[in-house]
């Protein structure tokens, strides 16, 4: 029998960015690897990209390697990267950032001190 709750003591959040997408995913590291993040990715865009056109990078610039669990390298709350593959071409990792986006929308990005200020 299936069960769709999360389990807190295995399931860890993971934050998979992309431009100015942030991808919220929850996973065992234990039990899951990289390519079952890409299939979540997939799905979230309606398979518009395959997994096979993913890859999924540590922050240090490492990538994850698809058929192992995620393990160590993956702890709770971490920010990994996706870049996708346009006919064999990888792109570069480009994060816009909360700030970069309000700039150049020109939108004020609140401060911890403006915020205590009202």
């Amino acid at each position: 029998m299936s069960s769709s709750f999360i389990d807190s003591k295995t399931t860890i959040s993971v934050r998979i960015k992309r431009k100015n997408q942030t991808y919220f995913v929850f996973c065992n590291p234990q039990l899951d690897t990289s390519l079952k993040l890409k299939e979540q990715i997939s799905a979230a865009l309606q398979n518009d990209v395959v997994p096979q056109d993913m890859r999924i990078l540590l922050e240090n610039g490492g990538e994850l390697d698809d058929s192992k669990p995620l393990g160590d390298n993956v702890k709770n709350d971490i920010e990994l990267h996706v870049v996708f593959s346009d006919g064999g071409v990888w792109e570069q990792v480009d994060i816009t950032s909360l700030e970069e986006d309000a700039t150049a929308a020109d939108i004020p990005v609140p401060t911890p001190q403006s915020m205590m200020e009202d």
